[in-house]
């Protein structure tokens, strides 16, 4: 009798590993997106030949996404930027003293001024989280509240080469530029994607119950060939 749940016992653990396992790497969603030389959903100033930003996919409370991202943008000034952009700053040349990016946007929309004289991250991927509620209504729209959009500067984050996104609540993310004045840009950013829940780490005991389980088995199977 003995001998007989052992082994079984050994084989329910080793299922019970391979479960745990594929739980931890099932459910996701994957896809791409694709970011356009005009997409800054109307964020920054200078803002010239703006677009909406664009649809990038749901996730769930408490879901990570991971993102990657690839491909250049030519920016002007006879530069090109990858998506996680090139620094700026007005002292230097190439930009003016009174332009600032939609990242900069937020700060600018909290305590006025014009952003400064440095851009940071200037022609990089960036993203917008919308709650599940905003997107949901007839009249949203990709683009800036101030332009008659849906999305309030605050909502924006680098995302850059890659990034690793928890969400707090239901909702979307749409992805864009970090620069207003886009009327001289060309290229842009392929977007890769994969969502689902966190990783669920397998329980910290169960390895080691298996081995227990084989090492009874191998000593019983000892036992009986003696």
């Amino acid at each position: 009798m003995t001998s007989i749940l052992k082994p079984a016992l050994l084989s329910a653990a080793l299922a019970m590993t391979a479960i745990s396992a594929e739980a931890a790497t099932t459910g996701l969603t994957t896809g791409t997106a694709t970011v356009g030389p005009h997409n800054n959903g109307y964020f920054g100033v200078w803002l010239t030949a703006p677009q909406d930003m664009v649809y990038g996919f749901a996730i769930g409370a408490g879901e990570t996404a991971e993102i990657t991202a690839s491909g250049t943008l030519f920016i002007g000034e006879g530069t090109t930027v990858g998506p996680d952009g090139a620094f700026f700053s007005a002292t230097t040349g190439g930009v003016f003293g009174f332009e600032y990016t939609p990242l900069q946007e937020a700060e600018v929309d909290a305590i006025g001024g014009d952003g400064g004289p440095d851009m940071p991250n200037l022609g990089a991927l960036i993203g917008a989280f919308v709650p599940q509620a905003l997107f949901d209504s007839p009249s949203f729209a990709a683009r800036n509240t101030d332009w008659g959009g849906s999305l309030a500067s605050s909502s924006l984050f680098l995302v850059g080469s890659a990034l690793s996104y928890t969400a707090a609540e239901d909702g979307v993310i749409f992805f864009g530029l970090n620069e207003g004045y886009t009327l001289n840009n060309s290229g842009g950013f392929s977007v890769t994607y994969e969502v689902g829940a966190a990783p669920v780490p397998l329980p910290a005991g169960l390895p080691l119950l298996a081995s227990a389980f084989a090492v009874a088995g191998f000593a019983t199977r000892r036992r009986k060939a003696e």
